[in-house]
């Protein structure tokens, strides 16, 4: 019996300790959807792929989160361009919505910034 007890209290004191990594993080709680549409090239074929992390495992989700920070997103002015663009390149258009906020950024291949860059890789190359 006296295990028992030892036991719950453990337990309990682990349900705290989460509640409170949770609330001391929110961002491992907060829904962020990312879209990305490739549009050009030789064949001029438009691709697009749609991210959620609440339909990511959480490490995918939280590498996401991260490259998303990294990139400075919500800053990055809405078009990117290389002068002059350059024909049968890609032009990619990034949105990204989060806590009710949505931004949208548009740049061409060539002028993607080396923040972005990871970004748009992992998005592209994203298998799940």
């Amino acid at each position: 019996m006296k295990w028992q007890r030892t036991l719950l209290i453990v337990f309990l004191c682990l349900c705290i300790i989460f509640k409170l990594q949770l609330a001391a993080y929110p961002a491992v709680n907060e829904i962020i959807q990312i879209t990305l549409e490739r549009t050009g090239g030789f064949a001029g074929i438009t691709t697009t792929k749609i991210v959620n992390t609440a339909n990511l495992p959480i490490d995918k989700a939280n590498q996401l989160r991260q490259l998303i920070h990294n990139a400075d997103f919500f800053n990055l002015p809405t078009n990117i361009n290389s002068k002059p663009p350059h024909p049968d390149r890609f032009k990619y258009k990034i949105i990204v919505e989060k806590n009710g906020q949505r931004h949208t950024v548009v740049v061409n291949e060539e002028a993607v910034t080396r923040e972005l860059q990871p970004l748009i890789k992992w998005v592209r190359d994203l298998e799940y």
